[in-house]
């Protein structure tokens, strides 16, 4: 695999992690609201896996553990885990945005800025 190839696996699998965290929230939410109903630990188990958004949540966040593991036994350790890292914080800030938490927005450009301007200096 080429570096470039690397750097977007890497960029790829960040991604991936940093949407499962906003939409495991809100799944969480909206499953916990449901176990209220359930009676004891297997109906609660029940409504958490049966609610939609946190069941795609777990689902994407196990992909992305599998991809991650398969990319850092190929990618050098100084290029997959800081522009993974920073991949996952870049879009998990992206989607909460998107999703209308609130936000600081001249707190958190500025540090977005930093994290893309860390990625490529990982990346050289």
């Amino acid at each position: 695999m080429q570096p470039w190839q690397q750097l977007g696996a890497a960029i790829g699998v960040g991604l991936l992690f940093g949407i499962t965290n906003p939409l495991s929230r809100i799944g969480g939410v909206q499953a916990s609201r449901r176990s209220q109903r359930s009676a004891g630990f297997t109906g609660t188990v029940a409504a958490y896996l049966s609610t939609p958004l946190f069941a795609v949540s777990q689902v994407l966040g196990i992909a992305g553990s599998v991809a991650s593991a398969k990319l850092l036994g190929s990618a050098p350790l100084s290029l997959a885990v800081p522009a993974t890292n920073g991949a996952s914080l870049v879009s998990n800030t992206a989607c909460d945005w998107l999703m209308s938490e609130p936000m600081n927005l001249r707190l958190v450009l500025p540090g977005v800025a930093l994290v893309v301007a860390g990625i490529a200096l990982c990346s050289t």
